[in-house]
């Protein structure tokens, strides 16, 4: 399978982390603000690790989220994807919700959200595919994808034969905004490597079923236009929570978008930006 293959629905999509952030915190608002972005759909975080609710005291319920957005999205004409983060020693227990999230989708894939921790693994490749086994084995016909670091030189300890060996596409990280360096050099890092010399995706073995970037929305235009160059049919942008009228604006205008931003959607983004912030104000 080459890089540029299709794996989710050609278009772009966002990342939900917690609905609470995205403008009024219901699903149908989340619904209004990926339409209004001309969005194909929404990843959304389904668990972190074997818990389905956050252990920070914040009482969010992952899981519950998940089940207000997909019917919602479903509703829409939207894709609905769910996303877990996960830890180098899961197994059975991460494989059931998996199989729950794919019942709760209606749809085979899952994104594995793999950092720190496999970095600092001793036993990382070995562990990765441990939990590779246990998904095949508790979630039948899973269709995996995974995301990680956008620059792989950065991470040589990571899995990365293991992780692009056990799933169909890999959703690198790659954020102007947080890294602090400039759009164009920060995507030509990830995929040719610190100074153009590799190891970047393009010299990853194996290399991965195919690619699908991530994407911060600091330089919107500037990473679209990089992506559409690359042959990539679908990218995905972090963060739907906290995006405001104008940045859907943005994503609208890119050649990835599904619709252009309407006005009614942007009105009605603005109105529930102000009430959301109200919200906030008094949930934290």
């Amino acid at each position: 399978m080459a890089l540029n293959a299709t794996v989710l629905p050609p278009g772009q999509c966002g990342w939900i982390h917690d609905l609470r952030a995205v403008l009024d915190g219901t699903a149908q608002s989340a619904v209004t603000l990926a339409q209004a972005a001309g969005l194909t759909g929404v990843l959304v975080k389904y668990n972190d690790g074997t818990a389905t609710t956050a252990g920070d005291g914040s009482g969010q319920a992952w899981q519950w989220q998940f089940r207000q957005l997909a019917p919602a999205c479903k509703a829409a004409g939207l894709a609905c994807i769910p996303w877990g983060y996960v830890y180098p020693t899961d197994r059975t227990a991460f494989a059931q919700l998996v199989a729950a999230a794919m019942q709760d989708s209606g749809q085979p894939f899952y994104i594995l959200d793999a950092e720190i921790e496999f970095d600092d693994d001793a036993n990382a490749a070995a562990d990765a595919q441990g939990l590779m086994d246990a998904i095949q084995a508790g979630a039948p016909g899973v269709a995996l994808l995974y995301t990680s670091w956008g620059w792989p030189d950065q991470h040589p300890t990571f899995p990365w034969a293991v992780m692009n060996a056990g799933t169909q596409a890999f959703l690198p990280q790659i954020y102007p905004a947080l890294i602090g360096t400039a759009p164009t050099a920060t995507y030509n890092r990830a995929f040719l490597g610190g100074n153009g010399g590799g190891p970047g995706i393009y010299q990853m073995q194996p290399q991965p079923g195919a690619v699908i970037p991530a994407f911060d929305t600091s330089a919107v235009a500037t990473l679209a236009g990089l992506a559409r160059t690359g042959g990539f049919p679908a990218v995905t942008w972090w963060v739907m929570d906290g995006m405001t009228s104008a940045q859907a604006s943005q994503l609208a205008a890119t050649s990835y978008a599904r619709t252009a931003a309407i006005d009614w959607r942007t009105v009605a983004i603005d109105q529930l930006s102000r009430l959301a912030a109200a919200r906030q104000a008094l949930l934290w």
